[in-house]
């Protein structure tokens, strides 16, 4: 009886530190720690799992159109052992328009049926101008996209300040350029440009524009 009673505890015990107050997020933060429009923003985050093996399985990035908070849910594969495991994954974000971002991030681990939380933290960061040859140059301004939902043209209304060749990209969510509908679009003064969308699926994207001084992104959904 006294043998039992004893492996008891010393299993109580193996198990309690196992699961010790040490687990769950440690840090998170982006990098760049400042960027500007048309940068790849990365989140890094740094996580204690209560199993060995702890491999960063998937994960999902959602912005939301209305008020550009971020959702970013993360599953990790945890082993057989029970020791934690510390594990450092630098996840990409997208690009983003200039402009303030707060940033929720959920971790969860999972084996077969089983899921369990790793925890949740929240970061925030300022996407701001871009940083170019000459970045206080504004040679367009006053742009504005619609209709937003757009389904077959996004209408681009600005306003060119100074003769410049611009081009437009479009990248989705996780910074991946999809096309480039124009290029060496030469203009001065006020104009309504049509931008081809038809192609993409439903979602989320950003219109980069931009020229050799400057540059600006604007999101807009395809619906």
């Amino acid at each position: 009886m006294r043998t039992l009673l004893t492996l008891f505890v010393a299993s109580v015990f193996l198990s309690a530190s196992a699961y010790g107050q040490s687990s769950g997020i440690q840090s998170i933060y982006t990098i760049p720690s400042n960027p500007s429009e048309g940068d790849s923003v990365y989140l890094v985050v740094e996580a204690v799992i209560p199993h060995s093996g702890c491999a960063l399985s998937s994960y999902s990035v959602e912005v939301d159109p209305n008020d550009g908070s971020i959702m970013v849910m993360a599953t990790y594969w945890m082993g057989m052992l029970t020791a934690e495991c510390t594990t450092i994954d630098t996840l990409a974000l997208g690009v983003f328009e200039a402009g303030s971002y707060e940033l929720n991030f959920y971790g969860e681990y999972v084996d077969g049926d089983f899921v369990g939380t790793v925890g949740t933290a929240s970061t925030s960061f300022v996407v701001g101008d871009p940083t170019g040859i000459n970045s206080s140059v504004r040679v367009f301004t006053e742009v504005n996209l619609f209709p937003n939902p757009a389904r077959d043209l996004l209408n681009v209304a600005m306003r060119i300040d100074d003769p410049t060749e611009l081009s437009f990209e479009i990248y989705d969510v996780s910074g991946k350029l999809l096309a480039t509908p124009l290029s060496g679009f030469n203009a001065h003064g006020e104009h309504l440009v049509a931008v081809p969308v038809s192609q993409l699926a439903t979602g989320l994207y950003l219109l980069k524009i931009s020229s050799v001084e400057h540059a600006i992104s604007r999101r807009f959904i395809k619906e």
